[in-house]
């Protein structure tokens, strides 16, 4: 790509390039198996009725469809908030990246990982509940 675009691009957008490349693929893959799980008897009962497309997506369909992907869609947000610590390796600085070059300088590498380690789990609870509440206000039901 830069030598394409004639613009070397800083470590970070070489990094989210390649999140988003690899991780759209399981989006879609995990949107398309939502939908198709939708039972075609519901939406020709809605047709029966006479209801408009808009009000079928919105209220039969798509609550459906999220209650059906949200375990794969949150685990797939967390996954790729856990696997930034690889961005590391191509030199943007994040948590890992920080807690290495801790670890360099102190030479306590069992206290540090530690503390990483819970760092990473905290967040990955904070960002599966934040997604919780999300879903649960956008549909009006427990999950």
């Amino acid at each position: 790509m830069p030598l394409l675009l004639g613009y070397v691009w800083p470590f970070w957008c070489h990094a989210l390039l390649a999140l988003t490349i690899n991780f759209s693929g399981y989006f879609a893959e995990i949107l398309r198996s939502g939908f198709e799980s939708t039972s075609k008897g519901q939406i020709e009962a809605a047709n029966a009725l006479n209801l408009n497309r808009y009000y079928i997506f919105r209220k039969i369909i798509l609550p459906q469809t999220i209650i059906k992907m949200f375990p794969s869609l949150s685990s797939q947000f967390i996954f790729i908030f856990l696997t930034t610590g690889i961005i590391s390796e191509v030199g943007v600085t994040e948590l890992t990246h920080a807690g290495l070059y801790i670890d360099s300088r102190s030479f306590r590498s069992f206290e540090i990982f530690i503390v990483l380690s819970v760092l990473y789990v905290l967040l990955s609870l904070i960002f599966k509940s934040t997604l919780e509440f999300v879903f649960k206000k956008t549909l009006g039901k427990s999950l």
